[in-house]
Parts: C-alpha cells; sequence; structure tokens
C-alpha cells in the first residue's frame, strides 16, 4: 500500500453538495466534516470518479492507448486502478459477458481510494448565493426556479482542500504518478453547476506528495487467549449492507458485517495470512460507546421477534409482553392477541425503543448514529455531463450514510475475532498484530479505518441449567435450506425442529421459535452455487429471530460447552456446501453469519404508545 498527500484548490464558488442538514433559505449546502470545526469537504468519490473519466476519454479517443503505455498497458492499469464490474473482461469497452464460469464472475476491486479533500482553512463568512433560470420568451425568472446555495468564502478567493489518496499493490506507484499528471492536466473543473463557472480548479494545483498517512498499532499489550477484541476508528462516512427503501436511494447500516471487514482486511494483506483468514470467525462491528438519554451505557442488540404489541382496551393501556418465555397460548387476561413487529406502526417501533434504552439495550435497527446524504451520478462519456438515457433515465443514486459519530462526538466501531481450537496459541497474536499493521478501506465509497486497540475477550459467565435458554439471533444465518423447507410442506418450523434436533447429543431441544425469513438471490445466489444445479435462492432467518431451547438436567455441561460454543462462532449453517465456505456459501458463520446472543430478560411494563410519539 502506497500512501499519497493530495492538495488542490478551487475558486469560489463551487458547490459538492450532499448535506442533509436543514438550513432554513438555503436549498443546497455543502458536505461537512465533523472532526475539523465543520469544514466543507469534497468527496473523494467524486475526485475519483473526474480522474476515472478523464483518463478512459483520453484512451478511447487514443485508440485505446494512453501517452507512453501500449494497449496491454492501459487496459492493466485501467482496470487495476478502478476496477471492473462482473463479467466485463476490458474496462474501457464495458461488455458484459455471460457470467457462467466463476472466473468471468469474480469482480475485480480498483487499487486507487481517495479520502474526502477537507478544506485547510475554515470558512470566511457564511452567506448565500441565488441563482436563477431566465424564461427564454419572456427574458424574465421562470416561476419557481430560483435556488439558494451556500457561500462559505467570497466569490473569487482560492480555497485549499487537502486529502489522503492510497494506492493498492495491484498498480505500481510510478505508473500512477505518471497516469496522475496526464490526467490533471484534464481537471479543470469539479463539481455542480460547472457550465455556470463553479468549481474552477486552480491550475496546476491538484498535487500528490508520497506520504504514510496511518500509524500501525503498536504489539498487543498481551497475547489473547482464543478471542480478542478490535477497536476502529473510521475516517469518514460509509456506507455498508445498504437497505433500498426508493428506486434510487440506499440507506447503510451502522453495523458493519464480518463478512466486510475480513474482505477487507484480506486485501490489505494481499494474499498474505489466508489460512488465518479463512478459518478465523470475524463478528460485525458495532458502535460504541453508546449511551441514552440519562447518559447511561446502552449494549446493541437485535429487538427479539418475541415481543408481542397488546393494544389497549377500556383502561389497559397498550403495553409490550415478551411471549419467548410463555408456554401458554399467546392470549393475555383481556383475550387480546399480540401484533408483532412486522405489522407494527411508526409509533409501536418507537415505543420500543424507549423501553428498551431505559434497560441499556440499543435495538440493532437504529443504534442512532449520525448520518449524511449524498447523491452520486455517472458520467456521459462525449459530454462530461451527468448521464440520462432518454429511455432508462438518469444514473443518479442518493447514498444515506453512516457518519462515525453520534451527535457530532466521535465514535469507535468494535468487533470480536475468534480463532478455531485447530489453530495454535502463538499463531493467533501474530495474525491480530499483522491485521494491525495497515488502514483497510471498506464499503461503498472505500472508507478508511485503522485498528487502534486489541485487548483479550472475555465472554461473560454462563451456567445453564434444566430448563429453557433463549437466544437472539443477531445476524442473517442460513438454517433453513430451500429444498428441506419444500420437503417439509413449505412449514419451516418443522426444518428449524430438525436443525436443532441434529444437536440433541448437546441436551439441547427446540421448544419453540420466532422467527422471519428474507429470500437472497441474485448475485449472491448465482456466485456461491455450490453446484451446477438450476439457480434456487437462499432462505436467511433475520436478526431478531428468538429460539426457545430446552436443556436436558442430564445434560446440562454438554448443552452449556454447545451454547459457549455459538456464542462464540455463532449458529453452523444449515446445508451441504463445499470447502472452503467462503467460495461456496453466501453467509458462512466465519465471517460472522450466525451470530447468537442469550436474550435479556427485558421488562416490559405498561407503556402508552402516546408517550413516545414526541421521540
Amino acid at each position: 500500500m502506497t500512501g499519497y498527500r493530495l492538495t488542490l484548490s478551487l475558486i469560489s464558488p463551487f458547490m459538492t453538495g450532499g448535506s442533509a442538514e436543514p438550513a432554513f433559505g438555503i436549498d443546497a449546502r455543502l458536505a461537512r466534516n465533523n472532526a475539523t470545526q465543520r469544514r466543507p469537504v469534497i468527496p473523494g468519490t467524486l475526485l475519483r470518479g473526474l480522474l476515472r473519466d478523464a483518463l478512459l476519454s483520453m484512451a478511447k479517443r487514443g485508440g485505446g492507448t494512453l501517452p507512453g503505455f501500449d494497449k496491454t498497458a492501459t487496459r492493466a492499469l485501467l482496470n487495476g486502478l478502478f476496477g471492473r464490474g462482473s463479467g466485463v473482461e476490458n474496462i474501457l469497452d464495458d461488455r458484459r459477458e455471460p457470467p457462467d464460469e466463476y472466473a468471468k464472475n469474480q469482480p475485480q476491486r480498483g487499487a486507487l481510494r481517495i479520502a474526502d479533500l477537507i478544506a485547510t482553512q475554515s470558512p470566511d463568512e457564511e452567506t448565500t448565493l441565488t441563482r436563477i433560470e431566465i424564461e427564454p420568451n419572456a427574458g424574465s425568472v421562470r416561476e419557481g426556479h430560483l435556488q439558494v446555495l451556500e457561500l462559505p468564502w467570497p466569490i473569487g478567493v482560492a480555497v485549499a482542500f487537502s486529502g489522503e489518496l492510497h494506492l493498492g499493490r495491484a498498480v505500481r506507484p510510478e505508473a500512477f504518478e505518471k497516469l496522475w499528471e496526464l490526467a490533471r492536466q484534464a481537471l479543470t473543473s469539479l463539481g455542480a453547476h460547472k457550465s455556470a463557472g463553479f468549481g474552477r480548479i486552480v491550475s496546476g494545483s491538484a498535487r500528490l506528495t508520497r506520504d504514510a498517512p496511518w500509524q500501525a498499532l503498536a504489539a498487543a499489550p498481551a497475547p489473547p487467549p482464543r478471542a480478542a477484541t478490535l477497536s476502529l476508528a473510521i475516517d469518514g462516512p460509509f456506507l455498508v449492507d445498504a437497505e433500498r427503501v426508493a428506486p434510487n436511494l440506499f440507506r447503510g447500516a451502522a453495523a458493519i458485517p464480518g463478512g466486510v471487514l475480513k474482505g477487507a482486511f484480506a486485501d490489505a494483506l494481499h494474499g498474505g495470512c489466508a489460512d488465518a483468514l479463512a478459518a478465523c470467525t470475524f463478528h460485525q462491528a458495532l458502535p460504541g460507546p453508546l449511551v441514552n438519554g440519562k447518559n447511561q451505557p446502552l449494549t446493541p442488540c437485535a429487538a427479539p421477534f418475541s415481543l408481542g404489541l397488546f393494544k389497549a382496551e377500556g383502561e389497559t393501556p397498550d403495553h409490550f409482553h415478551d411471549l419467548a418465555r410463555e408456554k401458554t397460548a399467546c392470549i393475555d387476561a383481556h383475550d387480546r392477541a399480540p401484533v408483532f413487529q412486522v405489522d407494527w406502526k411508526p409509533q409501536a417501533h418507537k415505543a420500543l425503543k424507549k423501553m428498551l434504552h431505559a434497560q441499556g439495550i440499543a435495538p440493532l435497527t437504529d443504534l442512532g448514529t449520525d448520518r449524511e446524504l449524498r447523491t452520486r451520478t455517472a458520467i456521459t462519456y462525449d459530454y462530461g455531463t451527468a448521464k440520462y438515457e432518454e429511455d432508462a433515465g438518469g444514473s443518479l443514486f442518493s447514498y444515506n450514510l453512516v457518519k462515525p459519530s453520534k451527535d457530532g462526538a466521535p465514535l469507535q466501531w468494535h468487533f470480536k475475532i475468534a480463532a478455531p481450537d485447530a489453530m495454535p496459541d502463538a499463531d493467533f497474536p501474530a495474525f491480530l498484530q499483522a491485521l494491525a499493521q495497515q488502514p483497510i478501506f471498506f464499503g461503498k465509497l472505500n472508507t478508511r479505518a485503522v485498528i487502534t486497540k486489541i485487548q483479550a475477550h472475555a465472554p461473560p459467565p454462563l451456567t445453564l441449567t434444566a430448563g429453557p435458554v433463549v437466544l437472539v439471533l443477531q445476524t442473517p444465518a442460513l438454517l433453513s435450506p430451500l429444498e428441506d423447507v419444500r420437503a417439509a410442506g413449505g412449514d419451516i418450523g418443522k426444518v428449524y425442529a430438525e436443525y436443532f434436533k441434529a444437536r440433541e447429543a448437546a441436551g439441547l431441544t427446540l421448544l419453540r421459535f420466532f422467527a422471519r425469513q428474507r429470500l437472497v438471490g441474485g448475485y449472491q445466489a448465482m456466485r456461491y452455487r455450490a453446484d451446477k444445479a438450476p439457480y434456487a435462492p437462499y432462505i436467511a432467518t433475520l436478526p431478531g429471530s428468538v429460539f426457545v431451547l430446552n436443556v436436558e438436567p442430564a445434560k446440562a455441561q454438554a448443552a452449556q460447552t454447545k451454547i459457549a460454543e455459538w456464542l462464540t462462532f455463532g449458529l453452523p449453517v444449515n446445508g451441504d456446501f463445499l470447502e472452503p465456505h467462503w467460495k461456496t456459501c453466501p453467509m458462512p458463520r466465519e465471517n460472522g453469519y450466525g451470530a447468537v446472543a442469550l436474550a435479556p430478560k427485558i421488562s416490559t411494563a405498561n407503556i402508552k404508545l402516546s408517550d413516545a410519539q414526541c421521540l
């Protein structure tokens, strides 16, 4: 990994947009950075896209070559720098071939990562600039076409920005630096409203300086036994595990999946420690420390699906009740049936969050981290403008990003790595130290993160006796193969019962469950096909699913050992997958899937929903 310091200067006005913070009377605000006195930033993805467009345009107009490079070298450099999609062999023509062969179906991740560039000086003034559109026939302002933009610096002032640029091992630094000198001559402006003179780059200001802007973590204070908790400092907004909430809006999750972390470390290690990476279990990373309104610590946990809402009747208010530990039918003393989370209204979810916060729990679906909205567009090759196709519409996507802070205060993310018993004791500390030597880059924005702390993970004491034990799933899990569900006539309860029946040697049997599922298909199901059978999606059991298991008195010790294993490594995958799992299984527990926790004993005292509507 080669690091650079990148600097450039813009002539005010400029507009990169992307801030979701409301401001009365202002239509467009600049994205800003929390950690540096709220200074404006240039998104790294914007600069990377402009660089990509400039180099691709030169190569296409040059017959497939760049000055100083032949066709083979040009193709290899551009593929290496910017990556290529699944089924694409040459980034210059972007033709997708049918991904029948596994090798062709593998995408190539780009080696170039550009962090957000932050203004090196504070704004001179907080004023605005108004833009209008003229009606061509009347020569007057077109009704409704008025835009008020943020103007942090006076018009004509040069503003310097600085940030980090990182180059992976796939491209030699000397070749990249030569390409940069070619491309920066074509970078004359950036951001929105360039045709109106916005965002002019000061000639010759986009310069690179070799640097090592990260600091490796010192040696771990003591070799951890078989599991360790690692802390991550994250440099900027990130997008992982995104949910499509509108046709062109994606909302990222605050929890970073273990598979994302493992892939990022694998990329940083560039083939090193491959056996340890495959064998160790990476759990999801969660932000902390989180506190409630009374400054009391919160523990992130999936809200159990066993929580039922009983609607008000007469003088009895609406209230929640945890049904996991109930032996009888789910009817209360007033003959009311419960309403489960899938059917709740927004005010019920707010009431649940309030109740959980009061008991020291932060629901995984709403960890309360700061957010930022950014919009990205593709660039039209012929005009250098935002891409728009008459039939397909625009190529515009908005990302609801997670910022590494809460209410402006910085947060770190923490995750657990567990080593299998087969790994020698001396290898695990060495593996952890290798992880801490370089930064990782993860998510859609290639956000940088560095390990700041490694400490031994001490699991809480576990003592099981005869009776029920309640587990809550914290991450998705593959527990019900599609062929098993079909064989059971669609009764997924039978599939879950058979799954846990196979663990009867440990003295555990399934009493009841509260679970939800979703189909996992498309790219994942195509890439991780274990054989040449016809295409079929997977059925993933969702976080929050609850499994109530009975512990046989005579096998309490065996059950305790098995539960401890599941708490460390997660529930094993159900189904026949060839080894290694990372090539044939889309959700292996080594990547943090199937993580479980002992269900917290939630006090479901009566709570009026009207009390929570103001949250």
